[in-house]
């Protein structure tokens, strides 16, 4: 998915919230994900999933380049739109 839209100028990222490293490890290897695939571990109490308002996962958005948040909850068809 990310590679037919990073020519537009699409960057997709995920945020996975684990409890541990090794949570996000084993979710790392598993997945095997063509885009950028960060952590925030400690879970829904740090900074990334309280900041956003993250209660659930996956949570989707969709940020525009001035780091601006124009969609919120979106499922893949909507994405696409």
């Amino acid at each position: 998915m990310d590679s037919a839209y990073h020519v537009n100028g699409f960057q997709i990222i995920s945020v996975s919230i684990d409890y541990t490293f090794d949570e996000w490890q084993q979710g790392s290897d598993e997945h095997q994900l063509p885009w950028y695939y960060l952590a925030d571990i400690g879970g829904f109490a740090e900074k990334t999933p309280t900041s956003y308002g993250v209660e659930s996962i996956p949570t989707k958005y969709l940020i525009d380049s001035n780091g601006c948040i124009v969609g919120k909850y979106l499922d893949t068809d909507h994405i696409e739109e």
